[in-house]
């Protein structure tokens, strides 16, 4: 049988190493073709029969590839461990490791030892942990560490300490109330007729005002400490001058008042003009006096009403109005506006010192004496513990609380002899109230009470009621003219240039003491209900207790006549201004427990100004100590003030006590210049400031201007 040739050469071709015929490149040279094997396969597709077989790798255990898998695995089962199988594989797992790996753990073993101890402990704790921190930076840098952290600096509880430490933390409900009142000026005076004063230029600043910063519906001690901080940076460096008002001629500017909505100023040519506090503008100018305004007083709005006792009382009127009456033109008045100041309502004005229902915590008002808490366990010096408001200092600024009245209240006199009752909202003259035979040289008020006292140059003194118009009754005891005031709860001490201090109840009208050693006119007195300060010609500044009527001390170191006096019942100190140009800081701090009268001396004592001082105002808050002076060399500077120790140095001889001992003084505290307020001009009149605001009158090329400062900070520095 033939062989079948073509099954042969199928199967001896299956047995032939295979090559490619994609491999296989022709190409043509010289004329002959050449083929090319570019690759051969050392291995065929099926295995070689004749070849011996290979033996496979031996099987090796299978390894994890590393990954969060396998370390999260290993984590778990060192946690497992027991803490000394642990202990034992780091040593002996050290000596493996080479010298960079040893550098790495070295580097972040540190950082395996830091722990967050705030965000471990409970919130209270570390709340209480932050408000030791007294630094303000540090406070704000740990708010960057974490988000923990963050929450926990946010917390109003550290700002809240911060603020009393700082002399920040202020009455919520009074900044809430100050925030209701702000009102814009065309709804104030819409429909309202008011006489428009065209002698007065308004100049705006060169810098556009920007609109102040208004308190938020939610109080929050974290904002109002950084406004705070921000406001006393403006002191110490800037301010923005909101308003500067020129008078067509140098009228002298006699007196000034504001606070917080109003600022009022009376002038030598009988005019008193009204400027809003908030954006400085002219709101009206209140037309009426003959001759010049010499003296005036600021009375806030709202406030509270007499207790419901002495609305009842229908004998009390007959009680007061034992003075002969006169016509005080107070039925022209507007019936709208007589109720709106309760002219025509039953209330009674005598309300002493006890038994008013008011409560000082929501009054709109705040005197630069008591706008600040104390800081815990300090006495703010002020006796108005039982709730009475007329028992606390009056206000160096000139204005004192509302009894319950709708409007704010102007009470002015001057040189012809009368004292007229102003409604600042409409303008309208309330009362024009006559009883002086001479100037009216000085008035003060009550807090909290519709009582005015007035002294004049008739040698007398006079209680109103500005509620209803009325004389209440005439204090008569000196014999020269009486050229300053002071009151405190019930009682008003009056200065006369007879030398003398005396000391009245105005509720029933008797001299309670009569104080001698003086021998020179008396200028000011101060009262704090418990001691009255006193300067006057004699160059020297008298203590008196006002229970006992003797001198405590005798204070001496001006060399001219004392023409301003401020008493800080807070501080313990008197700061007084003269005709010398000094200013001098005494400490009246009462005698120790062992009987030391080493509490009367001079703590700090600075030739302020080439000639007098014409404004002076102190700001005795706690943990900042404001000084403003203003002389008749044109300068207004601003003053810092910190007390030392209130043990005096030896040194010169500065104040003598009752038993003749002279007590030696040192510095006891040290008094630096911030900078000057504003350029310098040719004379000051008055100067006075509020909070975040300053007022100051002065003379400019021959003309009268009124410039009204703010150190606010605006909305966007916030």
């Amino acid at each position: 049988m033939a062989p079948d040739h073509d099954s042969m050469r199928a199967r001896g071709t299956a047995h032939r190493p295979l090559t490619a015929n994609k491999n296989v490149h022709s190409s043509t040279h010289g004329g002959r073709v050449r083929t090319h094997n570019a690759v051969s396969l050392l291995t065929a597709t099926r295995p070689n029969p004749f070849s011996p077989p290979t033996p496979a790798p031996t099987p090796q255990p299978l390894m994890p590839e590393p990954g969060p898998s396998s370390s999260g695995s290993t984590s778990t089962h060192l946690r497992n461990l027991p803490s000394s199988a642990i202990d034992s594989l780091l040593i002996s797992t050290l000596p493996h490791l080479t010298h960079a790996q040893l550098v790495h753990l070295a580097s972040i073993l540190p950082a395996c030892h830091k722990r967050d101890f705030l965000a471990d402990l409970p919130p209270e704790i570390a709340l209480h942990i932050l408000s030791f921190v007294d630094d303000v930076g540090t406070l704000a840098r740990a708010g960057r560490v974490s988000r923990t952290w963050r929450l926990l600096v946010n917390d109003d509880a550290p700002w809240k300490i911060m603020c009393a430490r700082r002399g920040f933390e202020t009455c919520e409900s009074a900044i809430a109330e100050k925030k209701n009142d702000i009102k814009p000026l065309g709804s104030i005076f819409a429909g309202r007729r008011h006489v428009r004063d065209n002698s007065w230029e308004g100049k705006e600043s060169t810098r556009r005002p920007t609109q102040p910063f208004q308190a938020q519906q939610s109080f929050s001690y974290r904002k109002h400490f950084k406004s705070a901080h921000l406001t006393e940076s403006n002191w110490r460096h800037s301010g923005r001058l909101l308003r500067s008002h020129r008078s067509q001629d140098a009228d002298v500017v006699a007196c000034l008042a504001m606070d917080d909505q109003w600022i009022v100023v009376g002038l030598a040519n009988s005019r008193v003009h009204v400027f809003s506090a908030s954006t400085g503008v002219l709101a009206r100018t209140l037309i009426g006096h003959e001759t010049g305004v010499w003296s005036l007083w600021l009375v806030s709005k709202g406030g509270g009403g007499l207790d419901r006792e002495h609305r009842n009382a229908t004998s009390a009127e007959s009680v007061w109005s034992s003075e002969p009456q006169e016509d005080n033109s107070g039925a022209s008045t507007p019936p709208s506006l007589r109720t709106e100041v309760g002219a025509s309502s039953p209330t009674s004005p005598i309300s002493s010192s006890s038994g008013s229902s008011t409560s000082s915590g929501n009054l709109p008002f705040q005197s630069v004496f008591d706008s600040l808490r104390p800081l815990p366990g300090e006495s703010n010096g002020i006796a108005a513990e039982d709730g009475d408001p007329s028992a606390r200092q009056s206000d160096p600024c000139n204005a004192s609380r509302g009894w319950g009245q709708a409007n704010a209240l102007v009470v002015s006199g001057g040189c012809d002899k009368q004292i007229r009752v102003w409604d600042i909202k409409s303008g309208y003259c309330l009362y024009v109230l006559r009883g002086h035979r001479s100037t009216v040289r000085c008035m003060k008020m009550f807090h909290g009470r519709p009582i005015a006292v007035s002294g004049g140059r008739d040698h007398t003194l006079r209680v109103w009621d500005i509620q209803k118009g009325t004389l209440l009754r005439t204090l008569e005891g000196h014999t020269d003219s009486v050229r300053c005031l002071d009151v405190f709860g019930n009682q008003v001490v009056s200065g006369s240039y007879d030398c003398t201090v005396r000391l009245w109840n105005v509720d029933t009208g008797e001299c309670l003491r009569v104080f001698n050693g003086h021998y020179h006119q008396v200028y000011t007195v101060a009262f704090d209900g418990e001691r009255i300060a006193s300067g006057g010609l004699d160059t020297t500044v008298r203590i008196w207790s006002a229970s006992t009527g003797t001198c405590l001390a005798l204070l001496q170191g001006h060399k001219e006549l004392v023409c301003q006096l401020q008493l800080s019942s807070r501080t313990n100190t008197v700061i007084t201004g003269s005709v010398d140009g000094r200013i001098i800081i005494f400490s009246i701090a009462p005698a120790d427990e062992q009987g030391v009268e080493a509490g009367y001396h001079i703590m700090a004592r600075v030739p302020a100004h080439i000639s007098s001082v014409t404004g002076l105002q102190f700001d005795d808050r706690p943990g900042g100590r404001w000084l403003v002076s203003g002389g008749t060399d044109g300068r207004v500077q601003l003053w810092e003030f910190a007390a030392g120790s209130n043990s005096p140095s030896r040194g010169n001889h500065g104040v003598q006590t009752l038993s003749g001992n002279s007590i030696p003084y040192g510095c006891g505290g040290e008094i630096r210049l911030v900078r000057d307020l504003t350029e310098p001009c040719e004379g000051l009149w008055k100067v006075a400031f509020r909070g975040d605001q300053a007022v100051i009158c002065c003379l400019r090329s021959g003309r009268t201007v009124i410039e009204i400062w703010s150190f606010r900070p605006v909305e966007e520095d916030l």
